[in-house]
């Protein structure tokens, strides 16, 4: 993305793996050039997927969607979110709270949509998040974890990339031995598009440790 018609002010380099919507500023001209480009990969099917994108211009004094009424609009046109949970340029993506042994669920994730979640530490601890698959075989998560930004498939600092494996029988996990206090992880689970045909039912679990350890488990499915 160009500020203006001129190729030589590049504002910002954006992939389709962003987490949206994304906001850019802009000067105040209100040109902006756009150049949109797949990335060359070659597909055994012969095919790509084609895709689009929506742009909006938005006045320099307020922000995309008023910041969801969840947030702070900020000079640059982005929001400060009010609370850790909030997520994206403009609030609007809901992180739900891990907390040490306490399971969530997931139910009808859509292929191609994502659900968050986050947790932070009170003292250095070893963590364990593990995903259990409850439903139908032809969904297919992805568990990521990033720290202090939602994780995407290409931004990350942790990954389980789970095979597409027995139906209500696969658990999968990231970890990390020596989890430390003042950041922020950020827990993402994808149903991945490109093979999956039905949505996702499962389960989410934090798990916490001592430092350098994480106890062994054993599931019976």
């Amino acid at each position: 993305m160009y500020d203006g018609t001129d190729v030589s002010s590049v504002v910002s380099t954006l992939s389709g793996d962003m987490l949206t919507p994304y906001v850019v500023q802009v000067s105040s001209r209100k040109d902006v050039l756009i150049s949109f480009e797949a990335d060359g990969t070659e597909h055994s099917t012969g095919s790509t997927l084609q895709l689009g994108f929506n742009a909006t211009f938005i006045d320099g004094n307020s922000c995309y969607n008023d910041c969801s009424g969840q947030g702070s609009c900020e000079s640059t046109g982005k929001c400060t979110c009010d609370e850790k949970s909030y997520l994206a340029d403009d609030c609007s993506v809901v992180a739900r709270q891990l907390t040490d042994d306490n399971t969530l669920e997931i139910t009808n994730l859509p292929p191609g949509e994502w659900e968050y979640f986050y947790f932070e530490l009170t003292s250095n601890k070893g963590w364990l998040v593990d995903l259990q698959d409850e439903g139908d075989a032809s969904s297919d998560p992805y568990l990521m974890g990033r720290v202090n930004a939602a994780p995407r498939l290409y931004y990350k600092n942790y990954a389980a990339w789970l095979d597409w494996y027995y139906d209500r029988t696969d658990i999968h996990y990231i970890r990390n031995v020596n989890g430390v206090t003042g950041v922020t992880y950020y827990v993402g689970v994808a149903n991945y598009k490109d093979r999956a045909t039905e949505n996702f039912d499962g389960s989410i679990t934090l798990r916490l440790s001592a430092p350098g350890t994480l106890g062994v488990r054993v599931w019976i499915l």
